[in-house]
């Protein structure tokens, strides 16, 4: 799976994903699928996810409720990039199917008829080809579209870039996915928090007294932030300077706009460097690298001194409950922004016995997500289960320029 969305994050942005129209998150009747939340289409609006990679195939699924039989208004596509040609199906209101579409041609007429006002999945396969194209769909677990022909006006070789659900009237959609791996079957999205007692949490809070108070609320606060900056940027080359020399006339008081840091101020250390004391590698534990982040928490003459901040946050989860579920992936989800225009990124820490690092995301001056899916426990790469969920500790960990 490269991307699953229930929405239990409570926002109908998530990562990497494009708005239009009014997208609204609803947990009021009808009830959602599974979960908590769900999102509602309303008038001429689309929810739409980027694919990564450059695949040619692509497997997708999500429930769709229908509102009403007014129009033909639910649309369930991929976009095949060359030539801006979207795949989809579209629900008819006449029939009550969802019929085939290539570049708006009418391609493949499906059968199996929907209930108004009720939950149905829906699962869509598009492979990209000017003459061997496929779309085929399954409706509630039956096979209905099974589309051969031509799925591209532009090259064969042009590949699926986007997946969108959208609506020119108003439909809800829940438990949103697509891969490449083959057909991905009834999939439901549960949210687990992290407990309120913390593993640890090595940034500073930004406000409260522990993180849990800062990271419990879905849809998230964005004014609770638990934040990571560096107030300037230090390259160590001078490793004759002691710490004094240092924070009084040579590279940290230069780098600090000839002045002498105050007492909280935090310093990015981009060589790998230290002083003639050692200092830096005293706080820390252990020889400092480029990247590493120093608080000052005594800047008076002679009597210099630096804390060490770690840049991983680390949590345990709380106990999921899989009672007639197989837990097939995890996904986790974080929200993030940075406070400048440099390029910050944020990685996604797992813990199954061994710490493992996702992969840098970069962040942006708005709060957006990142997230990170795993199918299999990392370290391992055997199949998730309830004792493995339980025992998994997540966190963040943020890379400064």
């Amino acid at each position: 799976m490269l991307w699953g969305c229930g929405f239990e994050t409570g926002s109908a942005l998530q990562a990497g994903s494009v708005t239009t129209g009014t997208n609204s998150i609803r947990t009021a009747a009808p009830s959602p699928r599974t979960g908590t939340y769900y999102i509602s289409n309303a008038g001429n609006s689309s929810f739409s996810r980027p694919v990564p990679g450059t695949p040619q195939e692509v497997y997708a699924a999500a429930a769709n409720y229908p509102i009403s039989w007014n129009s033909s208004s639910a649309c369930f596509g991929m976009l095949a990039g060359g030539a801006s040609n979207y795949n989809e199906l579209r629900f008819n209101a006449i029939s009550k199917c969802w019929d085939a579409y290539s570049n708006n041609a009418l391609v493949a007429v499906g059968s199996v008829a929907v209930n108004n006002a009720q939950w149905h999945h829906i699962q869509l396969y598009v492979k990209i080809d000017g003459a061997a194209g496929r779309i085929v769909s399954y409706i509630d677990g039956i096979l209905d579209v099974d589309y051969t022909g031509a799925t591209n006006t532009g090259a064969d070789t042009d590949t699926i870039t986007r997946v969108r659900w959208m609506a020119t009237d108003s439909t809800y959609w829940d438990d949103c996915c697509f891969g490449t791996g083959g057909w991905p079957g009834d999939r439901r999205f549960d949210a687990a928090l992290v407990p309120t007692s913390d593993v640890s949490n090595s940034w500073e809070l930004s406000a409260g007294s522990d993180a849990y108070a800062l990271i419990d609320e879905i849809p998230p606060s964005d004014a609770d932030y638990i934040f990571m900056e560096r107030d300037f940027s230090v390259t160590i080359t001078d490793n004759t300077e002691t710490i004094s020399d240092a924070f009084q006339s040579g590279e940290i008081y230069t780098a600090n706009g000839a002045a002498v840091p105050d007492v909280g101020d935090r310093f990015l250390v981009e060589g790998t460097g230290d002083f003639i004391g050692d200092e830096l590698a005293t706080a820390k534990g252990g020889a400092p690298a480029a990247g590493d982040i120093f608080e000052v928490t005594n800047n008076g003459v002679g009597t210099e001194a630096v804390d060490y901040i770690d840049r991983l946050a680390q949590f345990a989860l709380s106990d999921w409950t899989g009672d007639d579920k197989i837990p097939l992936a995890v996904t986790i989800w974080g929200r993030a922004l940075k406070s400048e225009a440099l390029g910050h990124t944020l990685r996604l820490t797992a813990d199954d016995g061994a710490l493992t690092l996702g992969n840098a995301q970069n962040l942006l001056t708005s709060a957006s997500y990142v997230y990170r899916i795993m199918e299999t426990q990392p370290t391992s790469g055997d199949p998730w289960d309830e004792v493995a969920i339980n025992a998994l500790e997540i966190g963040v960990r943020g890379d400064l320029v």
